[in-house]
């Protein structure tokens, strides 16, 4: 998808996904790609989305399959680049959840005490937090939670007919 003048790319992928692409070759001849992508000219947006409850182990998978794909270089923006997070509270609250993101990256051998993430807004159904950190790919990753909790069934769902992911909180 191209939008006005220059250029804005976007590429999505509905799930996280491992496959080859661009001719590159990463973790054994694969490339993992984010869930969304958009660049303009020389700058990219990297987003990856997980679903946070806080007493499951999502808050593991969002920081060792999330963030730190921003932060050990498997995704690696081309020139100047941002990282996203996008997280759907599922139980809880944004406040819960990201404290449960908060005690894994706390004790993470490659993150700490200073690397945790911090709130800088609270709105009704969106909290935004970020976090500092100190790698050569990414200085910042920036994280949405979105509050789904109180969201109407689709009209597949209220009909009874299953959808991707339903029944399934362990993402």
């Amino acid at each position: 998808m191209s939008v006005g003048p220059g250029c804005a790319t976007v590429r999505t992928s509905l799930r996280p996904s491992e496959r080859a692409f661009d001719n590159e070759t990463r973790h054994a001849g694969l490339k993992i790609v984010p869930n969304l992508t958009v660049r303009c000219g020389e700058a990219s947006i990297l987003l990856e989305a997980k679903r946070l409850i806080p007493t499951t182990g999502s808050a593991e998978d969002y920081v060792n399959e999330g963030m730190m794909r921003f932060l050990d270089g498997r995704y690696v923006p081309p020139g100047e680049g941002f990282g996203l997070m996008l997280s759907y509270i599922i139980r809880g609250t944004p406040g819960d959840c990201y404290e449960a993101v908060n005690d894994v990256i706390r004790v993470h051998p490659n993150l700490g005490p200073d690397e945790v993430t911090t709130q800088r807004e609270a709105l009704r159904v969106l909290s935004i937090y970020v976090s500092e950190h100190k790698t050569t790919y990414i200085d910042e990753i920036t994280h949405y939670a979105i509050d789904v909790r109180s969201r109407q069934p689709s009209t597949l769902q209220s009909q009874g007919v299953a959808t991707e992911g339903d029944g399934d909180d362990s993402e």
